[in-house]
């Protein structure tokens, strides 16, 4: 596994990319989910293990929220992987800490319309408070009792685009003015979706001056700001507050 990942590693070091890979971990005999993102300079950027795993007979859940995070490219980004998708607020709290582009891989194989349907709703919703995301279902391996590729229409670039009472903008799928739009998604098949944008350093949801968080801390519900200060500061590896 470590030879796959250093050829990797020179892959994306010679065809300045950034690559997100992933890929179990063992640290002291403990195994762990994970996603290894490689910088277009061939170095490591982070090293991070799920955070929300399903069951623990084989992945334990990782303890450390500050690996979640790398800068691509001078903009503050996250990479989250599976199951983390269920819990929005890992993507809501990053956003009040300046995450603008969210990366997130999985391995989907019920190819069922309801499955597929909750799926992709699911990433919508997980990846929105972002201003620039990806989701990437993994590619078929051949030779696997449960192959991801049945599964496939999942791989998406979305994008927070418009808003109330906005027209629909250019170079956009499908269009939702009330949560992330999908720019580009991939079919059944192996396909390769790529998209342009313009992107900021960092989100626009500061945590303080954002016009949601001053509601909750100036309005009936000042509990509720307290809970996002203290869960952006422990999404972001600091200290409580």
């Amino acid at each position: 596994m470590n030879d796959a990942l250093n050829t990797i590693i020179e892959q994306a070091k010679h065809h300045k990319i950034y690559v997100i890979v992933g890929t179990p971990t063992i640290e002291d005999d403990v195994r762990y989910n994970g996603a290894v993102v490689i910088g277009d300079d061939g170095d490591v950027k982070t090293r991070y293990a799920q955070l929300a795993v399903d069951g623990t007979d084989l992945f334990r859940p990782g303890q450390d929220a500050k690996s979640l995070w790398f800068d691509l490219k001078g903009v503050r980004s996250i990479v989250t992987v599976g199951n983390d998708a269920n819990w929005v607020e890992i993507g809501d709290l990053a956003a009040n800490r300046g995450m603008y582009m969210h990366f997130h891989i999985s391995y989907e194989f019920d190819a069922s319309l309801d499955k597929s349907v909750l799926r992709k709703q699911r990433n919508l919703l997980a990846l929105r408070c972002g201003g620039y995301g990806v989701t990437v279902n993994a590619a078929d391996p051949t030779g696997l009792q449960q192959p991801s590729g049945p599964a496939g229409e999942i791989s998406m670039i979305v994008s927070r685009e418009g808003g109330h009472n906005q027209s629909a903008p250019k170079r956009v799928e499908c269009y939702l003015p009330y949560q992330t739009s999908i720019v580009e998604s991939a079919g059944k098949g192996p396909t390769m979706i790529v998209a342009t944008r313009r992107t900021c350093s960092t989100n626009d949801m500061d945590l303080r001056r954002f016009w949601r968080n001053q509601d909750r801390r100036q309005g009936g519900l000042p509990e509720r700001y307290d809970w996002i200060s203290i869960g952006a500061a422990l999404i972001h590896g600091d200290d409580r507050p």
